[in-house]
């Protein structure tokens, strides 16, 4: 009885995971437009060229290569674009642990907003961001954290005249903070005290549902670190913990003494 409880109540914790993932994934989903139009107006532009010059015997044939090898790039960015959202959107909870360069995920990241950036005028910045960096983590999970946490920033700024994001890392021997401060002025005290509760949001008329920060807490919960937001900071500030490694001998053992009380039970 107990041991059906948990299974069902791990269903529905999973199911729940999952739909938050999906939601805040469509909230992302909709700034994409501009990523993918850019790369695809670079790529009808070149295809309009060649498209000209084919009846032209004089097209050098180094000229061909460039423009072709600019379709060929430009193409791959549109790929990689959809394969990253379609990987933050499928299977982020059943995925294993893995041993994951935090630049890796950071890059994957902020390829879904190089040219949002560019529209909204916004400067970004990575502090101490290095190589060398891992985390034993749930890799698309954390990528989706990060994605939260910088469109939450973007919305907050979105009508401020002075538009910056930055992202900052200390590293210690066990874990890594990881703080993301923008030029808001803060969060209002209404939002504050339900701050990760799910559609808590101030940004409803944005399509925004407000499921963002009550994600980011379930796995950061899940890979057992901390975040929290800093109220004694002049710009909006969430700082995340995440140790470097999860410790599965201890979780297994969990189960087992789980299992044994319902054996006694």
């Amino acid at each position: 009885m107990i041991k059906t409880l948990k299974e069902e109540n791990s269903k529905l914790r999973n199911l729940i995971l999952k739909t938050h993932r999906l939601a805040s994934a469509g909230e992302m989903a909709t700034g994409l437009v501009h990523e993918i139009n850019n790369p695809m107006q670079i790529v009808h532009g070149y295809c309009q060229y060649l498209l000209r010059k084919s009846h032209a015997e004089d097209l050098p044939r180094e000229e061909l290569r460039a423009k072709l090898d600019k379709i060929d790039e430009q193409s791959l960015r549109v790929a990689q674009i959809i394969n990253n959202l379609k990987s933050m959107v499928i299977g982020g909870d059943e995925q294993l642990l893995e041993n994951s360069s935090l630049k890796d995920i950071f890059d994957r990241v902020l390829g879904f907003y190089f040219e949002k950036m560019k529209l909204m005028g916004v400067k970004f910045t990575i502090e101490n961001l290095s190589d060398s960096t891992f985390l034993q983590c749930k890799p698309v999970l954390i990528a989706q954290l990060f994605s939260n946490l910088i469109n939450n920033s973007f919305d907050a700024i979105d009508s401020s005249e002075e538009k910056w994001v930055k992202v900052q890392i200390s590293e210690c021997t066990n874990g890594v903070t990881i703080k993301f401060i923008d030029s808001g002025k803060g969060i209002p005290n209404e939002i504050l005290k339900n701050l990760f509760l799910s559609f808590n949001t101030d940004k409803q008329e944005k399509g925004n549902l407000g499921v963002g920060l009550s994600l980011s807490q379930k796995i950061v919960d899940d890979h057992n670190g901390r975040i929290q937001f800093l109220g004694n900071t002049p710009n909006t500030c969430f700082e995340i913990y995440l140790p470097k490694y999860q410790s599965i001998q201890e979780e297994e053992e969990e189960e087992e003494e789980e299992e044994e009380e319902e054996e006694a039970v």
